[in-house]
């Protein structure tokens, strides 16, 4: 079986996709907290689609005995918050306000409501 390294974290709220094959024996794909649990026959191949829903780390496991090295074949898989989106959000709703605090402020020669009268 060949080993895959997913080398950037999956970003909350996106879809992931596994192709997963078995050359040899029968074996399992398990995620924790996902509850993933996906079985490969020997000389197919699967795919697999989630949804990355939770922020975390999730072991991952072969949930077959596939043979010696069985107990040996772990991974683990991260999942981490949007932030580019948090703040590219939180910088827009200000800078939105504060184009609106500047609109309603007036001009500065233009005396306040009331001021002047006797």
């Amino acid at each position: 079986m060949q080993r895959h390294r997913i080398l950037q974290p999956l970003v909350l709220a996106t879809s992931a996709a596994f192709v997963l094959n078995a050359p040899d024996v029968a074996r399992g794909f398990f995620v924790d907290g996902y509850e993933i649990d996906v079985h490969v026959v020997p000389g197919t191949k699967v795919s697999y689609t989630f949804e990355a829903d939770k922020a975390g780390h999730f072991n991952i496991r072969c949930s077959m005995n596939c043979g010696i090295f069985h107990p040996y074949m772990l991974g683990r898989l991260e999942v981490r918050e949007n932030w580019n989106f948090v703040l590219a959000a939180s910088a827009a709703v200000g800078l939105t306000a504060l184009s609106l605090a500047f609109a309603w402020r007036g001009t500065p020669d233009t005396p306040p409501p009331g001021a002047g009268k006797t």
